[in-house]
């Protein structure tokens, strides 16, 4: 039950930072920064859901939407809200409210 997460940022080292840092998640996470490893990795792995960063300027976090929606219009993408004092630790708890979400549609699924 646990989701498969694409995590996407600018910056792939920063990204490597927060999938370590969600270690406790027993499901599987995947970072990219790039469309061609974004594009890879929805295409070899079944992916429940994105979670996008906020570091990304809003007209790169709408190509990249887009872009996935291309490759497979069902996986929903969630994109962290950019305030002002905002830091890449902000998608961690972003990231747990959605897997616990997932888990809470999954249930109600059956």
């Amino acid at each position: 039950m646990e989701p498969n997460i694409l995590i996407v940022g600018r910056k792939l080292a920063v990204i490597k930072i927060l999938i370590s840092e969600l270690e406790n998640y027993k499901g599987i996470l995947f970072g990219a920064d790039n469309t061609t490893d974004i594009q890879k990795i929805i295409e070899k792995e079944k992916i429940d859901f994105v979670v996008m960063g906020g570091g990304l300027p809003d007209e790169k976090r709408k190509e990249i939407s887009t872009f996935i929606a291309q490759i497979n219009n069902s996986i929903p993408v969630h994109i962290i809200e950019r305030e002002e004092n905002s830091s890449p630790s902000d998608m961690i708890d972003f990231t747990n409210k959605k897997v616990v979400e997932f888990k809470v549609q999954e249930v109600l699924k059956r």
